[in-house]
Parts: C-alpha cells; structure tokens; sequence
C-alpha cells in the first residue's frame, strides 16, 4: 500500500479522451506527461485502490488499459475519482474549468453516490434474505 496522487489529464490532439495518471510524488502543474493538460489531482493513501476504483466506475470507457486512458468527458472522469469512498484530498482542480463543467462533476457525484448507497441497500437484502433462509432451514430441521 502506498500513498500517491492521482492526475486526470486531457491532451489536445486527442479529444474526449482522458489519462489518469498514478504518481508517488505531486505532478508539476498543469502540465501533464507527453503535451498533456492536468485538470484535476487527489492524493490518496492507497494509490493503486484508489485506481481500481476509478476503472471500476470507468470500465465501459476503457480505450487502453496499460496507458489509463478513457473515452470520457472531463467532468465526468473527475466525479469518477471525487465520489469513491477512500481517504482522500483534493489538492488542485483546474480554476480554468467552467461553470456548466463544475455543476456537472456534482452532478455526476450525485448520481455515483446514489448508485453506491442503492447497492449498498441491495447487499444489505441479500444479507438479510440470507440468515432468514438459513433460520427457515435450522427451523425445518428440528420438525422434519
């Protein structure tokens, strides 16, 4: 487990589509790797979780797995990395980016967060249909 921060980079030879970047150190800002633009970076504790997460939510949008890049909007790649539930900081957002992007990333927050609480609630009736199947079980044993 080590701590690191977690870039989302945009390039502009390559429209929507978006980079995380994984580094154990803080990245020079706002230049990315190879002409790239950073418009978000989060240090988290976990670095490698924290990517696991990302891809879990972005994993539709994959279009290479061994560079980390997604067809994606902006807004919705920061989301993707603000509404996971690991210990996280917010070190710097892109002050460039515009009002309509800025409402959409809380939006998109919203809708991952509700997605995540009604899976949560799903897990939650398994579980209890689970020991209530396991009690109808324990109850038939004793009576047949």
């Amino acid at each position: 487990m080590h701590s690191g921060y977690l870039s989302v980079e945009t390039h502009p030879q390559h429209q929507g589509i978006i980079r995380f970047d994984k580094q154990l150190y803080a990245p020079q800002l706002p230049d990315g790797k190879a002409g790239g633009h950073i418009c978000y970076v989060a240090r988290f504790n976990d670095i490698d979780t924290a990517m696991m997460h990302v891809h879990d939510v972005l994993r539709h949008q994959l279009v290479d797995l061994d560079n980390h890049l997604y067809k994606v909007a902006v807004a919705h790649a920061i989301a993707a990395v603000k509404s996971r539930q690991l210990t996280q900081r917010e070190t710097w957002i892109d002050p460039e980016l515009d009002d309509e992007t800025m409402q959409s990333i809380d939006a998109s927050i919203a809708r991952h967060k509700q997605r995540q609480a009604r899976l949560e609630e799903l897990m939650k009736l398994v579980g209890k249909a689970a020991i209530v199947l396991l009690m109808a079980e324990a109850v038939m044993m004793l009576f047949f």
